[in-house]
């Protein structure tokens, strides 16, 4: 069973793309100002995705 979704962006309304955004955004300001959640995330991340190196702002040039 094909468990892949795809979506064609171009197929959602502007008022559907934008509350999306909206709830992205509010999610990420939650995760910004919350330690606990940012190293959580952090946690799921290096789980997940073993090449990861933290995020980007902490990256170096």
């Amino acid at each position: 069973m094909n468990t892949n979704i795809h979506v064609n962006v171009n197929e959602i309304p502007p008022e559907v793309a934008e509350r999306i955004g909206c709830v992205f955004l509010g999610f990420h300001k939650r995760f910004q100002q919350s330690p606990e959640l940012m190293a959580k995330l952090e946690a799921y991340r290096a789980a997940s995705h073993p090449s990861h190196k933290g995020s980007e702002s902490e990256a170096t040039p």
